[in-house]
């Protein structure tokens, strides 16, 4: 018979690590999603049958990270130039000219948006205003909260928005919420 296989996300030093303990400890194979790839290595080393898989690309603080050999900081700034081609390609000449100013949304895409304004010769502009005290919407149990939380997160600076067209560059890529 097959080991019954239990993922735990947030593989940290605390909760998320002890969760992975008990499920190995109960008999389960147990793939481990974090974003520390030195933790998750010690703990395949310690938990029998387990796996562990690094990922996170939200935070400003991990744009010196590596993924496979690819950093995430060359590769944001090259989706913001991919992105500007593309804009470029597919817009008319009136209506590149009609975008008054890019607005990175959430701020981890300002990586992105700052090559894009640069080929596009836009100004680029802070739109928005993050609430800290609302956590992270993708992870909320449906989305009538997760719609209702992010209307409290991210509050708009009306003035930046006032008779103009705007280009949003969005980086959220688990749900779109922000959106």
């Amino acid at each position: 018979m097959s080991k019954k296989v239990a993922l735990v996300t947030g593989v940290g030093p605390g909760t998320g690590s002890s969760i992975a303990r008990r499920f190995s400890d109960g008999g389960y194979k147990v793939a481990m999603i974090a974003r520390d790839k030195e933790r998750l290595k010690s703990l395949e080393d310690e938990l029998e049958d387990s796996k562990g898989y690094s990922c996170e690309l939200r935070n400003q603080e991990y744009l010196n990270s590596t993924i496979d050999n690819i950093n995430v900081y060359t590769s944001r700034l090259a989706m913001g130039k991919y992105l500007a081609e593309k804009i470029k390609k597919e817009l008319t000449s009136k209506e590149l000219f009609d975008i008054d100013v890019v607005i990175p949304i959430p701020d981890t895409s300002r990586t992105s948006a700052v090559p894009l304004r640069i080929m596009l010769n836009k100004k680029i502009r802070e739109g928005f205003v993050k609430n800290r005290y609302i956590g992270r919407t993708f992870i909320m149990p449906g989305q009538k909260i997760r719609k209702k939380s992010v209307k409290q997160k991210l509050n708009t600076i009306n003035k930046v928005f006032d008779n103009k067209n705007i280009l949003l560059v969005d980086d959220s890529i688990v749900r779109g919420n922000t959106s």
